[in-house]
């Protein structure tokens, strides 16, 4: 594959998106509006205090055809007054998993193409750049190309249907051959967004894929430099784990 870099620094985004949510908690249930959302968690607006470490069972209703739900965790809770004056608390939620994972209807599709579209990558905590590392898969077959990368994860779009094969957890080896030599990369599918064939027009499907929190920190030292130019890759190949 060739690689062209570029140096843009890009945030990976919450969505300014409000729906309406039931939640369960210690038996007790009740219903609030949720903003800020994103595959890893949302903020809940409730009229009672909810205390940190709860757990959360939310649904979230889409007609009659799909209902989303996700397990989460409480993890801040923040008193406010609202613009009429009364008192409400904003409520932080990390979900268990990617509640975007699972096979989904019309809305669980559209936020995960939102999501892609926003070049949303796991490691948020590593700065990214967006590039053009061009690759290709054989089964399927498949134009494929990394469009950004961070010493984190990598996002990779795809000009084609995802195979069913790849869900969110599958172990993902990337194998990076430098002049040095060859390094091989462990990670996971962070998420996986498009995979509903017969669909209107389509963001490009689209993945993405988070390295091993133990990765050496010579690979992401090298991550690093492909990431700021510094060493030219002769290949990139990405491989699932079966």
């Amino acid at each position: 594959m060739a690689a062209t870099k570029s140096s843009e620094r890009r945030d990976g985004p919450r969505i300014d998106l409000r729906l309406r949510v039931r939640f369960e908690a210690g038996g007790h249930e009740g219903e609030a509006e949720a903003s800020d959302v994103s595959p890893k968690g949302l903020r809940l607006e409730s009229d009672k205090p909810v205390p940190k470490g709860t757990q959360l069972k939310l649904s979230v209703d889409a007609g009659e055809v799909e209902e989303l739900q996700a397990v989460g965790e409480v993890t801040w809770c923040r008193e406010r007054a609202s613009p009429t004056g009364k008192m409400v608390y904003d409520v932080g939620v990390a979900f268990e998993s990617d509640w975007l994972a699972k096979d989904r209807g019309p809305l669980g599709s559209a936020l995960a193409r939102i999501f892609a579209m926003n070049s949303y990558e796991p490691a948020r905590n590593f700065e990214r750049t967006p590039v053009s590392l061009r690759a290709s898969s054989s089964a399927p077959k498949l134009e494929l190309e990394i469009a950004n990368l961070s010493a984190g994860g990598m996002q990779v779009r795809s000009k084609g249907p995802l195979d069913d094969a790849l869900r969110t957890g599958l172990g993902v080896k990337v194998e990076v051959e430098i002049a040095q030599g060859r390094r091989t990369l462990a990670g996971k599918v962070a998420w996986v967004a498009g995979q509903r064939p017969g669909e209107g027009p389509r963001v490009a499907d689209s993945f993405g894929i988070e390295f091993d929190a133990a990765l050496p920190a010579s690979d992401r030292q090298l991550l690093e430099q492909i990431r700021q130019g510094q060493v030219e890759p002769k290949s990139i190949t990405i491989a699932l784990e079966s």
